[in-house]
């Protein structure tokens, strides 16, 4: 794939209590997505295998997935904890 994706503090939260995915372009390494709404850490990310879904699931129970080319959220997901 050409993106690679990071878990990282979310810059709106000024208690640094939950996470954001950050999408990377592999070849510039540059930031092209910021990808929010989970709550607390990040205990898995994963890509669709056509790469046009990223998927992340917060230690909360929740997973949530986003479109890769528009960071716009394609659904939610809440799992048992």
């Amino acid at each position: 794939g050409k993106l690679l994706a990071l878990e990282g503090p979310d810059p709106a939260d000024p208690r640094n209590i939950n996470s954001v995915v950050k999408l990377f372009d592999v070849e510039t390494l540059k930031e092209v997505r910021l990808l929010s709404g989970l709550r607390g850490g990040i205990g898995a990310i994963a890509f669709t295998p056509d790469a046009a879904t990223v998927i992340a699931g917060d230690r909360e129970g929740q997973l949530l997935l986003w479109d890769t080319a528009t960071g716009k959220q394609r659904g939610a997901l809440t799992a048992h904890r």
